[in-house]
């Protein structure tokens, strides 16, 4: 039915009520058969169709959000099923999502793009993709067993357009800044129990560290 909708030959101008169908429709059908993706082919989830009741609002509703709450549900339920040695393990959600992630994340050489194009989706042809698993694929001598992957290492944060890059360059700040919280105390002669405080105020005004080190 959703299918029907959306390649519908309108003839000319659609009213705002086909407007209205096809916008639903549409999201349906993206929905069930890319970024939320069931175990069986022909159903499509309704919990996120308040969404859609009035077309004019769906761009209000934070889909990517949906898409990557759905996906940790069915990484869960992957894991639990292998853990209950489950064989048929039936993967739903959005795995073109985690391809893109880890591909776009590790250091491919050649393979690697720049980070300023987006969306990143549009950076990735099949043929592409094909060659970036290739490129981080170790081959065993044996031929009995599978390939593996993981050949690659994680590229810069700086190359990276994603929130775990961010993430690790502020950690990394932290640790910094830690160490010289305790550096500060230890020239300061002042117990070790200020060390937290003195962290806060390096973590905040970086400059402060430089100007203690000029003493």
């Amino acid at each position: 039915m959703v299918k029907e909708v959306i390649v519908k030959d309108y003839g000319g101008v659609m009213s705002a009520r086909e407007q209205d169908a096809f916008k639903a429709a549409f999201v349906v059908y993206v929905m069930s058969t890319l970024l939320v993706p069931g175990a069986k082919h022909d159903y499509a989830g309704v919990n996120y169709w308040n969404a859609i009741v009035d077309p004019s609002k769906i761009s209000c509703y934070d889909w990517g959000d949906y898409v990557v709450h759905r996906l940790m549900d069915a990484v869960v339920k992957v894991k639990a099923d292998i853990r209950k040695g489950i064989k048929a393990c039936n993967i739903t959600g959005c795995c073109l999502f985690l391809h893109v992630l880890y591909l776009d994340s590790m250091d491919l050489g050649v393979w690697n793009m720049e980070p300023k194009f987006f969306p990143r989706i549009r950076c990735f042809s099949a043929d592409r993709i094909r060659s970036m698993i290739l490129a981080d694929t170790l081959f065993p001598g044996d031929s009995y067993r599978l390939p593996e992957f993981g050949k690659s290492q994680l590229r810069k944060a700086d190359g990276v357009p994603y929130v775990w890059a961010r993430m690790r360059s502020e950690q990394f700040k932290l640790a910094s800044a830690w160490e010289a919280a305790i550096c500060v105390s230890r020239t300061l002669l002042v117990p070790m129990e200020a060390t937290g405080p003195i962290f806060f105020a390096i973590a905040v005004f970086p400059h402060l560290y430089m100007f203690l080190r000029s003493y």
